[in-house]
């Protein structure tokens, strides 16, 4: 039986059998089979693929591009599947991907069920089985999803998936500040800041941590990171609970009862929650248009050279 290792996270990679799979090089057909892994609950009609992944195409040319991508994938995957079409279906006006856990490995979809599985649960719920789960799940993100490419469906979904690790490393941080694994917890602190530098939770998370390993100055300089990450990246300063966590570690009488409870915010924090989620998003909004205007440039510039016959 054929068995398909695909992983999105990062650059894109399709196995079969342990050897790579040849016939989907073109950028295309890469993105058509990502889609449909992503979207594999649903079923596409082909009109609405045709302008998704040709937008800037009259619709009979689009169609035309749409089914060679279509007979490409097709064709790679059925040499390795003697015919069977591994779970892809193809009909006059709908396509579908319905991929089957005995032949389809798939790091999204591992990621995704884990993300599931944990949803309802707080930190303090998790059992050691579920903690080592959630480790292995974050180890899937070998990079962003689909890196290189700059569709917007792509950028959509790329922020879903990084708000989703997101969670899961503030999780991971949170049950590590309930069983005191110090070490392993201002890790995973790094590497969600590496994500969000100005993410005010995270550093709060860390200063308890170094604080709970005896290490007041390291606590106190992790304040000084988030100070000037909310400034250079929000043009904020930090909330009050995080104001009252550096007070209480500088005069040394924070008392730490990790209990993996969320505090709810009161009114001020929920204002300022409120203005970081929209200058989040107007960041969001600039990279988008940034990428935008530089994919227009390239193709202005390609124009040009075929006009000029460079």
């Amino acid at each position: 039986m054929a068995e398909f290792i695909v992983a999105l996270f990062g650059r894109f990679q399709l196995q079969c059998n342990g050897k790579q799979i040849d016939g989907i090089e073109a950028s295309k057909v890469k993105e058509l089979l990502s889609f449909l892994l992503i979207h594999r609950e649903e079923t596409l009609s082909r009109e609405s693929l045709a302008e998704l992944f040709w937008e800037d195409l009259p619709p009979a040319k689009s169609k035309k591009y749409l089914r060679q991508a279509i007979w490409k994938l097709r064709s790679a995957l059925e040499m390795y599947c003697q015919g069977g079409g591994c779970d892809l279906v193809v009909e006059a006006d709908w396509i579908r991907l319905d991929p089957s856990p005995a032949v389809w490995q798939v790091d999204v979809i591992e990621f995704e069920q884990s993300c599931l599985d944990i949803k309802d649960k707080r930190a303090r719920e998790l059992s050691p089985t579920e903690f080592s789960r959630l480790q292995r799940t974050v180890n899937l993100c070998k990079g962003d999803l689909l890196e290189g490419c700059y569709q917007g469906w792509c950028i959509i979904e790329r922020e879903r998936f990084q708000a989703s690790y997101m969670i899961l490393l503030n999780k991971l941080i949170q049950y590590c500040e309930i069983s005191q694994q110090v070490e392993t917890g201002l890790i995973y602190g790094e590497m969600l800041l590496r994500y969000d530098r100005a993410y005010e939770l995270a550093h709060r998370q860390m200063m308890r941590l170094y604080y709970m390993a005896g290490d007041r100055t390291r606590a106190l300089r992790q304040y000084e990171r988030c100070v000037v990450a909310l400034r250079e990246e929000l043009g904020i300063g930090p909330a009050d609970r995080t104001i009252d966590l550096y007070e209480q570690i500088k005069a040394d009488r924070h008392n730490h009862r990790p209990n993996g409870s969320p505090v709810q915010p009161g009114p001020q924090s929920a204002d300022r929650l409120l203005i970081n989620t929209a200058k989040r998003l107007d960041q969001y909004v600039e990279r988008l248009n940034l990428i935008q205007s530089q994919i227009q440039e390239e193709i202005n510039s390609l124009e040009n050279r075929s006009q000029t016959g460079q």
